[in-house]
């Protein structure tokens, strides 16, 4: 889904439908066929459980692409100062 939906509006709205339908409909089906069971728990905290998790991971990855992309750049002009000193002499 972070492949699919860079933009925060359209990832927001692709992870509230995937959410709703994982807990709401995966979940009940699962429990309904006796794999899960709900000790303690309910199918809005799956939802709520699953959204956020996708948020922080969708965060995570952007920040990390954004700190790539800082060193990258600071690496090429770093070794652009070392070609031209290089040239010059």
């Amino acid at each position: 889904m972070h492949q699919k939906f860079n933009a925060w509006k359209y990832f927001l709205i692709a992870d509230v439908i995937i959410s709703a339908l994982e807990a709401y409909v995966g979940e009940p089906i699962f429990t309904w066929l006796n794999i899960y069971k709900l000790n303690n728990w309910t199918f809005t905290k799956s939802f709520l459980t699953l959204l956020v998790s996708a948020i922080l991971a969708k965060a995570i990855v952007d920040w990390i692409g954004k700190v790539r992309d800082a060193v990258h750049d600071e690496r090429e002009v770093t070794l652009d100062f070392f070609k031209r000193k290089q040239k010059t002499r």
